[in-house]
């Protein structure tokens, strides 16, 4: 299976959200934090980011990734 990293930048892109809102998701416990890819590089499985709008979207309980 295919689950890309996706970076912060895209992140946003893919959520419709701004940088603030990211990390506040993460802050509060509603996103997982990024996985370090390097010393000054990270990211999100696109898998957690799709759970995360499914989520939102009402379609699988929330504690889900």
């Amino acid at each position: 299976m295919d689950d890309p990293i996706i970076r912060p930048r895209q992140a946003r892109r893919l959520l419709g959200i701004g940088n603030t809102t990211l990390y506040k998701l993460i802050k509060d416990g509603h996103l997982s934090a990024p996985i370090k890819i390097s010393t000054r590089a990270s990211g999100w499985r696109k898998s957690v980011l799709d759970a995360y709008i499914e989520m939102r979207a009402g379609r699988i309980p929330s504690g889900q990734p």
